[in-house]
Formats: C-alpha cells, structure tokens, sequence
C-alpha cells in the first residue's frame, strides 16, 4: 500500500513539474472548443402530433370478413418504411428543396441528411405519433414536417390500394378458371353416370361390400327355405294321420269351396293390391306375393277335385272338415307351403343376384374407381372454386372498406409548428463539455511529459534504478528573490486556472441571456 501511494505521490510531482503545459493545453482547447460551439447554427424544429383511430366502428364490423391486411399492422409497416428512398424523393420535391441542388451527389447527401434529422416516434401505447425535424431554416422545418405528414396520412389511406386491386384480378381470373374446370368435372361425371346405369355403387357400398351381402342374404334365405320345407312336410304327415270324427258327418253336398284357403287367398290378394300401389310388377315382393297365390289357387282345386272325385272318401273329407284339429293342420299346412313357394322365388331371386354380381368382378371394381376418381376430381375443383369465391367477396369487402373515410380516423392533434426560438444546438451542454474535456486533456498532457521528461524524486528511486548506493543527498535552497520568483509563478499559475471558470461563466450568461456572440 506504501509503494502505491508513493507512485501515486511521484505521478502528481511530475504533472506538477509540467504543469505549465498542461495550462496551456487547457486554455487552447477551451478558446478552440468554445469558439466552434459559438459558431454552430442555431436549429429550430418543428413537431407535429398525429392522431389514428384503427379501431373504428367500421373496423369492427368488417373485422371477421375482411381479407385485408389490418389498419393498425399497416400503420406499423408504414412508420417503419417512411423514411425508404422514393418517399425521401417525394420529400424532396414537395419542399423545393431539389431547385437548390445542383448535382446528384447534392441530392444524395440532402437525402442522407433528412433520413437522420427526421424523427418518428409512438408516444405510449396510443396510436399517436410524433413527427419532428431540426434545421437551421424554420420555414424548411415546418415544410418537410407538413410533407412528411401528408406522405403519412396518404400511404396509410391508399398503400395497400394497388395490391387489393391485383388480388381481385387475379381471384377473378382463378375463378373463371375453376369454374370452367368444375363444369367439364361434372358433365364428365353425368355422361359416366348416364353410361353406367344400374352399375352404380351403392350409397357407402363398393362392389366387395355388395357382393358379400348378396352372398349373406342368400344363405339366410336358403336356410328359411329348409326350415319352411322342414315345417311343411311335418304338417302334410300330421294332416295325412288325422281321422274324422264319427257322428258328425252331414249329408253329401256339393263342395265348391275350401273357407281356410278362400281366406288366405283373399288376405294375400289384398295384400298384393297394396303392394301394386307402391312397387311394380318385377319387384321381389310383388312376385312372391304372386307366387303364394297362385299356389293356394292351385291346392284349393286339388282340394276341390279331391273331395268331389271320392265318395264316403268325400263323406268323410266332409267329416274331417268339421274336425278343428284338421281345419288347423290345414290351414297350416297351406300357410307353410305358400311359404315354401315364396321363399324359393326369394332364394331363386338372390342366386341371380349372386350370379350376375360374380359374373361383373371386371367391370364394376373398375367403374366405382373411375366413379371415385371423377367424384375426387369434382370434390377437390368444387373446394377450390368454393374458396375462391368466398376469398373473392372479402377481398371485394376490404377494397369497398379503402375506399371508405372510415377505414382509419386521422385527427392532426398538433400541426405542424415551429417556435420562434431555436431549439438547438445545446450549446451550454457543449461549453461544459468542452470545458471539462480540455481540463482532461492538460493533465494527460501533463502525465505524458512527466514521464518522458522524467527526474528522480528521492534517493530511493535513484538507487532503484542505477543499482548503485547513494551515499548522501545534497538540498537545494532558494535564495530570497529565487523563493518570491516561484511564488509570483504559483499565484500566476493558480490565477489563470481559475480564470477559466469567470470565462465559462460569462459565456453561459450571454447563452442564457440570448446576447449574440461570435457567428
């Protein structure tokens, strides 16, 4: 710690040494800095507050249907890309700044320099905006401020004016184009529909899916068909074994109906009359019906024709058609026959089902893939056309809402304004910086030249750095007129440091007191 602040010690005792420099360092950097502060132009700026209200009712409105870009992400862009090369251009001309620019590098430089002075900031998060701009001319301040806020306003209104257009032609022309594609799609698919009639697939069913059902539905049916058989021939051997009942055999008569199988015919013909109504005459149930008909027309003449050919046979079939067990058994049996013939018709129906389904295992896989193929392509061209067109009416909506005033409310809260003092430069700012910078400058002068001029301080340093022993030191003393000589050079020194502080302080009061100065 004692070496240091030694070091320390022997640093100050040569910036004293040098001391002189270091004053005179000062004081030329003092009048030179203040002399160029002095002589910087006065700046007046001009300020402007902007006002855009992007959350208008008619933004609202429109905000779910609009295709168009947002008003307050547009009003971003913008204040981000005002200060581009052709808006600077238009800033340019609209100020009369090109007639005093004499050449291209002129101009260049006149651009470089607005892009740099001309400032745009957000004040919070309200959309208002701050538009200044400083220069020596107060009249070509307010000039580029107003321009400045004309481009504003005007590239917020109508920027994106230009590219709604575009999009709608080009929607337009999409349109048309899909349009067209859509009407060939779906003639192509009713010309194939018209040449493939009765090979269509059916609703959610391709040709594996039918032909597996036609499979299905026929084994059902074979096996209704055994079990009906089954029942039927059961019954004929129950009817076949039942004997009539002695005592109650009435006198012969003519027999010209059978009631069991008069009413089971008259209950399927009603039954056929309601179908008629409904289906044609090739339909399955239809032809079934039909079937079962005929059937009990036919076992009602052989039951007729059994009963009048026999003589006590007839008595006594006469007999067993009193018998209620017998007229059960009967009109079972007739039941389970006319099942039996409607169900074959049902199983004979199917087979040819199965058969013409097997015989097409070429043909129709092929047409349901080309069916799915023009329905893909009509699904996919009616998508596109449909997306279009509903991209088309909200582009339509977000160019009829440009167009409107309401689209975004500007409101100019301050105009464009200059005040009648300048606003710059800082010049007290600059004057103490000056100030404290050629202070700065005259120690380091001074540190500088104590080291390269340097001495030695005490006989340790010198033993130190000749490596050699100092036997003893011999003092210095100034005679009477020597000692008064430094002082005089003490107080002179002390006087005109101090002297920079009346100066700085004159100057700042002649800033302050709008007194004009060097120009």
């Amino acid at each position: 710690m004692q070496d240091i602040i030694e070091q320390i010690a022997s640093y100050l005792r040569g910036m004293w040494r040098q001391r002189w420099y270091a004053l005179l360092v000062a004081w030329t950097f003092c009048i030179v800095g203040w002399a160029a502060v002095l002589q910087l132009p006065d700046q007046y700026e001009a300020n402007a507050r902007v006002h855009i209200n992007t959350d208008t009712l008619l933004q609202r409105l429109v905000r779910d249907i609009d295709a168009g870009e947002d008003t307050s992400d547009r009003v971003r862009v913008i204040t981000q890309t005002l200060l581009s090369r052709p808006n600077l251009e238009k800033i340019v001309r609209m100020t009369d700044m090109d007639i005093r620019l004499q050449d291209e590098s002129a101009q260049e430089s006149a651009m470089k320099s607005l892009e740099k002075k001309i400032k745009i900031a957000r004040a919070g998060r309200e959309d208002i905006f701050n538009i200044s701009y400083s220069d020596a001319d107060p009249l070509l301040s307010k000039k580029i401020v107003q321009a400045i806020l004309t481009l504003f306003v005007e590239n917020t209104l109508g920027e994106s004016r230009e590219e709604t257009d575009a999009a709608q032609k080009f929607l337009d022309k999409q349109i048309g184009d899909y349009e067209q594609r859509l009407n060939e799609a779906e003639n192509a698919l009713k010309e194939f529909k018209r040449k493939n009639v009765g090979r269509m697939p059916e609703q959610g069913k391709d040709y594996y899916m039918r032909l597996q059902e036609g499979n299905n539905a026929l084994r059902e049916a074979e096996l209704e068909l055994r079990q009906a058989e089954n029942q039927a021939s059961e019954l004929r051997r129950q009817v076949t074994g039942e004997e009539p009942t002695f005592g109650m055999v009435a006198p012969p008569v003519q027999v010209t109906s059978v009631p069991a199988l008069d009413n089971r015919i008259q209950s399927m013909q009603e039954k056929l009359d309601e179908l008629l109504l409904h289906y044609t005459e090739k339909h399955p149930d239809v032809v079934n019906t039909k079937g079962m008909i005929a059937d009990l027309q036919k076992q009602k003449e052989e039951t007729l024709k059994s009963m009048a050919g026999q003589g006590d046979g007839g008595m006594a079939a006469a007999g067993l058609d009193n018998n209620p067990v017998y007229q059960q058994l009967r009109i079972s049996l007739g039941e389970a026959d006319a099942r039996v013939a409607a169900l074959k018709v049902k199983v004979d129906e199917y087979k040819a089902r199965a058969k013409e389904l097997q015989g097409m295992v070429f043909v129709l896989p092929q047409v349901e893939a080309e069916l799915a193929a023009l329905n893909r392509d009509y699904e996919v061209n009616k998508q596109k056309y449909d997306q279009l067109t509903e991209k088309r009416e909200a582009t339509r909506i977000s160019q009829e809402r440009e167009v409107s005033s309401n689209d975004a409310q500007f409101r100019v809260v301050d105009p464009p304004r200059v005040p009648p003092e300048p606003t710059g430069p800082n010049r007290i700012l600059f004057m103490s910086l000056v100030l404290v910078g050629s202070l700065g400058a005259g120690l380091f002068i001074a540190l500088v030249l104590s080291q390269v001029l340097s001495t030695f301080d005490n006989p340790k340093d010198l033993m130190s750095a000749l490596q050699l022993p100092v036997l003893g030191t011999v003092s210095y003393i100034l005679s009477p007129p020597a000692l008064r000589r430094r002082r005089l050079k003490n107080l002179a020194f002390a006087a005109l440091c101090v002297f920079l502080l009346p100066v700085y302080g004159a100057l700042i009061y002649l800033q302050h007191a709008g007194i004009p100065m060097l120009k």
